[in-house]
C-alpha cells in the first residue's frame, strides 16, 4: 500500500502510506529520544481531524496513548489527569488550548502539536524545558502485549475507569472492523466520530487503515458542509 493514499485532509491535503509510516517512525525516535517508551502514558486533549489521528498512531506504536475529551470542563480534565498520570499532555500550539492549564496545574509537561504541513509532517514542541533527553528504557515499537491505549469509561455509576487495550486488542478490533464493513483499498472513509472514543479511533482510523483505503478526518460534524465534503 506503500503509495496509497492513507490520509486526505478537508483542505484537500492527500498522504500516502509510506509518508504516514516514516511520521510514525519520526515521532516515534523524538518521543523515544526525550525518554517516552513502551508503557509510559501520554494524555492527549486534540480536537478532532487528521492531527489527532497520525499523533494516535504513532503515539500508541510506541507508548501509551490516553486521549480525553477536549470539551470537558476543566475540572473534569484536571480529575482525569490525575487519575491517569502521564508523563506528557499532547495539546493544540495555542495557550489557550483545552487541557493545558489542567497540566500545568499538575506538573505535567505539555507537547504542543501543530497543523499538518503539507509534507504531511506533523510539528511537536515542548512548551516548556523538554524532558530528558532520553534515552527511554524501553524504545522502539511496541509488542503485542503492550498496552497501546488508555480510555476512561464515561464514569455514569460513579468516578470514570480506566480501561486499557492491548496492541494485538488493537489489531484485533481494526480486522473486525474492516471485516464487518467490508471495507478494500478503494474505499474511503469519511470519519466526523470524536477521536477520544474508540468508536472513531478503532471502526474509522484504523479499520480503514488495515483495509489500504484512505481516510478523511474531519475536525468536527458540520451539518452544513457535509454534503460537500
Amino acid at each position: 500500500f506503500d503509495e496509497r493514499t492513507a490520509l486526505l485532509t478537508p483542505e484537500g491535503g492527500a498522504f500516502t502510506y509510506r509518508q504516514l509510516l516514516r511520521e510514525v517512525d519520526r515521532i516515534a525516535a523524538f518521543l523515544n529520544h526525550h525518554g517516552f517508551g513502551q508503557g509510559d502514558r501520554l494524555a492527549a486533549v486534540l480536537p478532532g481531524g487528521p492531527e489527532a489521528a497520525l499523533a494516535f498512531l504513532a503515539v500508541a506504536a510506541c507508548c501509551t496513548y490516553a486521549p480525553l475529551n477536549p470539551g470537558s470542563a476543566p475540572a473534569e480534565l484536571e480529575s482525569l489527569l490525575g487519575a491517569l498520570r502521564p508523563r506528557a499532555l499532547l495539546a493544540g500550539a495555542d495557550p489557550g488550548s483545552p487541557g493545558r492549564r489542567s497540566a500545568e496545574a499538575l506538573g505535567i509537561p505539555i507537547l504542543e502539536v501543530g497543523s499538518l504541513d503539507p509534507a504531511g509532517l506533523l510539528p511537536l514542541r515542548w512548551a516548556g524545558p523538554p524532558p530528558g533527553p532520553g534515552p527511554a528504557d524501553r524504545p522502539g515499537w511496541a509488542g503485542p502485549e503492550e498496552i497501546a491505549l488508555l480510555l476512561p469509561t464515561s464514569g455514569t455509576t460513579s468516578a470514570p475507569k480506566l480501561v486499557p487495550f492491548l496492541q494485538r486488542n488493537l489489531a484485533a478490533a481494526a480486522h473486525h472492523g474492516r471485516t464487518a464493513l467490508a471495507l478494500g483499498p478503494e474505499d474511503r472513509c469519511l470519519c466526523f466520530l470524536p477521536l477520544f472514543h474508540l468508536a472513531g479511533l478503532g471502526t474509522c482510523v484504523l479499520s480503514t487503515w488495515a483495509s489500504g483505503g484512505s481516510l478523511v478526518a474531519l475536525p468536527a460534524f458540520d451539518p452544513a458542509a457535509f454534503y460537500g465534503w
